[in-house]
């Protein structure tokens, strides 16, 4: 058994061994820390285990709701406590200089910090904002915190004389690391060309990981006869996939659209789907049914066990509109 009070860069000996009887008095060290972990192993030394998340010795410490925030010397006065010397949260968000809190309620409350926030990567430390002097609305039970001054308004940038829009997402301090994200706007109003949403996630002692960004654009296509209406892209860090999709407008064609998506995984196009609206319905026959639209799908190509081919349409009822009634990928 061991411990560490610098977040596992060097261990201590609590004992060489001792029996696997599930409990071990542990009389703490006088080593205060903010950055305290406990590893158990077998004595051959696998398998192995430490704390899920670094804990205090001796250290101040404030809670609030399911966050900590921490420093060698907290100050209180009334309400409002100064918190200087290794100011973090949970151990996972850190901040370069003194830092001023104002309890609201138990959970609750505003942060003023006079440096910026950082994670300590494997690279060193990355800043989450390079501005200083940040006020931040910190809600404990959500493990957020909301930088008043960077989200009370979109910045208006330029860009050659297009219209730029930034916003930010609250911090939000997870069990894994520090999720931050935001929205990038580019044109105004009806002239809106393209927006970016995108999350991050800064994991402590590792790096940092694309979570989810969502791209959406209106792009006039330069190919003659075809009109591009909208195009998006998403990506999933959970799943580590991209999709995508495009909406085509074919005026010479006697079709109303032809709408496209494609389903990509790391190394492997996994499937894809191309839907065509009929500008005229096809009669099914003697039937009082028609074709209003054909679909083609295939997925699951990198799951071969899985992989199948869909080919169907939508099917409607003569003289009916669509808008009416309609049976969707027949």
């Amino acid at each position: 058994m061991e411990y560490s009070t610098d977040n596992g860069s060097s261990w201590s000996i609590i004992t060489p061994s001792t029996f696997n009887d599930g409990t071990y008095p542990w009389t703490i060290p006088d080593t205060p820390s903010n950055e305290c972990l406990v590893r158990v192993s077998d004595t051959d030394g696998d398998p192995k285990d430490t704390s899920d998340s670094v804990f205090s010795i001796g250290g101040n410490c404030l809670d609030i709701g399911n966050l900590r925030l921490c420093a060698d010397s907290i100050t209180p006065s009334g309400n409002v406590y100064t918190l200087t010397g290794n100011v973090n949260i949970n151990g996972k968000l850190w901040f370069s200089g003194k830092v001023t809190y104002t309890k609201g309620s138990s959970t609750t409350g505003t942060l003023l910090s006079v440096g910026y926030p950082y994670v300590k990567l494997s690279n060193g430390n990355q800043p989450i904002f390079t501005a200083t002097n940040i006020k931040y609305n910190v809600n404990g039970n959500a493990r957020t915190m909301n930088p008043i001054s960077l989200n009370s308004a979109s910045y208006a940038l330029s860009l050659t004389g297009i219209p730029l829009g930034v916003t930010s997402d609250p911090i939000t301090i997870t069990n894994d690391g520090v999720l931050i994200g935001g929205d990038i706007v580019i044109g105004s109003g009806n002239l809106k060309l393209c927006s970016v949403d995108v999350d991050v996630l800064l994991r402590p002692g590792d790096k940092v990981y694309l979570q989810d960004a969502h791209l959406s654009a209106d792009i006039p296509s330069t190919i003659p006869g075809i009109k591009t209406t909208s195009i998006e892209l998403h990506y999933d860090g959970a799943q580590d996939e991209l999709t995508g999709s495009a909406v085509l407008d074919f005026p010479f064609l006697a079709v109303t659209g032809i709408e496209a998506s494609i389903s990509v995984q790391p190394g492997c196009i996994d499937g894809f789907r191309i839907s065509v609206a009929l500008k005229k319905s096809i009669p099914l026959g003697s039937t009082p049914l028609s074709i209003n639209g054909l679909t083609l799908e295939v997925d699951n190509i990198c799951d071969p066990p899985k992989f199948y081919i869909f080919f169907g349409g939508d099917l409607g009822i003569t003289g009916i509109p669509s808008e009416v009634f309609v049976l969707d990928d027949m």
